[in-house]
């Protein structure tokens, strides 16, 4: 069995490049106030529009600990620190829960659920030794009507 499902409609994927371009457009805004931003992606392409010199983009798939793990040691690295975590990764999942194939009901918990707890406590150690940071969780639900 493919662990495939259908193809974003075209409402979702409307939804999905607005969300796109709304955390681009944040990830510029914390940039311009002297923020150092390390921006990550699974596809390096998504993030080819981030072009400020404060904005660092590194390929990172929140599903896996070695990705994870790698980033933040790369981030602390360079910076010895995190300030703010934002986790806003997401991944739909839709259709009838009768036919949806377990394994791509699996890949959207661990992309949406997972992936935000994994990453957290990767950077936590850190942030728990300085006494200092935040940690914001980004959630969105998108339904056509």
């Amino acid at each position: 069995m493919r662990c495939e499902f259908s193809s974003p409609s075209a409402g979702k994927r409307r939804a999905e490049l607005y969300w796109h371009l709304l955390l681009n457009t944040r990830c510029e805004e914390f940039a311009e106030k002297g923020c150092k931003v390390y921006a990550t992606a699974r596809r390096p392409e998504a993030m080819e529009d981030l072009t400020h010199p404060n904005i660092t983009p590194l390929k990172m798939d929140i599903t896996s600990d070695e990705d994870v793990a790698e980033v933040v040691k790369t981030v602390i690295g360079q910076e010895g620190y995190i300030d703010i975590l934002v986790n806003n990764a997401g991944s739909p999942c839709s259709g009838p829960v009768m036919e949806t194939p377990l394994c791509v009901v699996q890949k959207t918990f661990d992309t949406n659920v997972f992936a935000a707890i994994r990453v957290a406590q990767a950077v936590f150690p850190y942030m728990a030794t300085r006494r200092s940071g935040t940690i914001v969780n980004v959630g969105s639900i998108t339904a056509d009507l």
